[in-house]
């Protein structure tokens, strides 16, 4: 007897996820449009009305909360997002595509809460940089770019993310905002690199150490691309102007935060740079061993610092075994 067709239907996100997936990276911006605007033509006609009418018909402003309904497109699971696509297919048109959007929306002359709704719409279609996590691996959107050494979504990301944060999160302020998510994506850093930046943490930094449920980082995970030395550049270079900025100008400080930062571990005790070293990535090697000698390294000495972590990875892992 044959078997009865399945008679469900795609959700918006799923098949946005399907158009993603099947473009090339280097697809042509015009062919982004053709195929992404028919599905992302998002309809705010429901949350204006909702709006209207719990903030304009009142003159209580108290009223912060708006119901999670209001900006959810049927059931999403918040798993694999759209932008987490994008960058796992490395398809800088798509993540700019997206960016525009968000961009659309701040640049709207709409009431300030108003705006703030259909920011936060978009979000629940498109996906959060920094709170939206895999359900399986706990991996952010950074982390699919880094597998894929997607260099060119780093800037991408940073700037939805920031419009995330002036466009949503705004009345929680950033600290608090990601500690009510941390559970949820995991995209924690340690205490001392949060105390030591001034203000406010930059967003940079928070992509880069982004953690997933091994504790692996962008930064390490990076490694296993053939763009890891462009990757892990790119992001240090960004990173250093934000976070200078945000520290009155100090370069030593910023040397500081971005070093414990391209230090840090994960479960296995396995930093950016012994990744790196086992995985024969010379370049990003000798970057990141050239940050810790004034006189600039040699490639002699990088060879040596690779393989002497490679010879203590073995044998840590006898050690483990025995």
């Amino acid at each position: 007897m044959p078997s009865t067709p399945s008679t469900s239907h795609p959700t918006l996100e799923e098949r946005i996820c399907q158009q993603i997936f099947a473009l090339p990276p280097n697809c042509p911006r015009a062919k982004v449009h053709t195929v992404l605007d028919p599905l992302l033509e998002v309809d705010f006609s429901d949350t204006e009305d909702d709006i209207q009418r719990m903030f304009y018909d009142t003159d209580d402003e108290r009223i912060e909360e708006i119901p999670s309904a209001v900006f959810e497109y049927h059931s999403t699971t918040r798993d694999i997002t759209r932008l987490m696509v994008a960058c796992d297919k490395c398809n800088k048109g798509c993540l700019d595509y997206m960016l525009e959007k968000f961009l659309q929306v701040a640049k709207t002359k709409d009431p300030v809460r108003l705006r703030r709704a259909k920011t936060r719409k978009l979000r629940s279609l498109l996906g959060n940089p920094l709170m939206d996590a895999s359900n399986e691996n706990r991996n952010t959107a950074m982390h699919h770019a880094a597998t894929a050494g997607c260099w060119k979504a780093i800037a991408t990301l940073q700037r939805i993310q920031s419009l995330l944060i002036i466009h949503v999160d705004q009345k929680l302020g950033w600290e608090e905002g990601l500690e009510q998510h941390g559970a949820k994506s995991n995209a924690g850093v340690s205490s001392s690199t949060i105390q030591s930046t001034p203000s406010r943490t930059s967003i940079l930094l928070r992509l880069g150490l982004a953690r997933n449920s091994h504790n692996d980082t962008p930064l390490m995970m990076a490694t296993q691309s053939s763009h890891a030395y462009q990757f892990v550049k790119t992001w240090y270079d960004l990173t250093w102007k934000e976070v200078q900025a945000m520290n009155g100008g100090s370069s030593a400080l910023t040397e500081t935060i971005l070093r414990e930062a391209l230090e840090a571990t994960n479960d296995s005790k396995d930093s950016c740079l012994s990744l790196a070293s086992s995985l024969g990535q010379i370049d990003l090697v000798y970057f990141l061993f050239g940050r810790d000698d004034e006189e600039g390294g040699s490639k002699d000495s990088t060879i040596t610092t690779m393989q002497r972590c490679a010879n203590g990875r073995q044998t840590d892992r006898k050690k483990t075994c025995c």
